[in-house]
């Protein structure tokens, strides 16, 4: 699982620095899903950011403000702007990426005939450590991503935690039957 050569990461995948996905392996399915902790953050937001328009709302009726068609409309606008992108957000996090062996293709999402890859395609796995500056503090990241036959590369998951990464990319390998390389950049 060891290899020097350089190699160098696909675009930000998940720009995570903690890990937000895992990986569940079943007979036929492998399948990256978001962890408990990363659906919850965006579950409080929202909570939150909710919590707001009620709030607002109930200053109307205490206050008893006058409740004109402009301000309802505006109201309305803005909570239904707010929901849209809680709703865009809860579903990116959840967006799965699928294995899934009985069909022999690979897919993200819940929809298997949009824009599915043959598994045979997959040539190889590959783990990219790579140290992130910030202003906080630096950090690795580690990549994990699958090369296909013809040299394009996929993104898969990304975060800090790489003994966590190194075990799901050896699990992942074993269950496609490829091998897996580790590269420091």
């Amino acid at each position: 699982m060891q290899n020097e050569e350089t190699i160098k990461p696909v675009s930000n995948v998940g720009r995570a620095n903690y890990r937000n996905v895992a990986l569940t392996i079943s007979a036929n399915q492998a399948i990256f899903s978001a962890t408990w902790q990363a659906k919850a953050g965006i579950i409080l937001f929202s909570i939150g950011v909710l919590s707001f328009f009620v709030f607002w709302a109930f200053l109307f009726f205490i206050e008893e403000l006058p409740l004109t068609l402009t301000t309802i409309t505006t109201y309305l606008l803005f909570l239904s702007a707010v929901l849209a992108i809680l709703i865009w957000s809860y579903r990116r996090i959840d967006r799965r990426c699928r294995f899934d062996l009985h069909k022999g293709i690979f897919y993200v999402g819940n929809n298997p005939n949009k824009s599915p890859l043959a598994i045979k395609n997959i040539q190889k796995l590959h783990i990219i450590r790579r140290k992130i500056y910030s202003n906080n503090s630096n950090y690795y990241a580690h990549q994990l991503l699958m090369e296909l036959n013809n040299k394009q590369r996929i993104g898969l998951i990304d975060h800090s935690e790489k003994e966590i990464i190194k075990t799901e990319a050896q699990q992942l390998a074993e269950f496609l039957q490829v091998e897996c390389e580790y590269h420091s950049i």
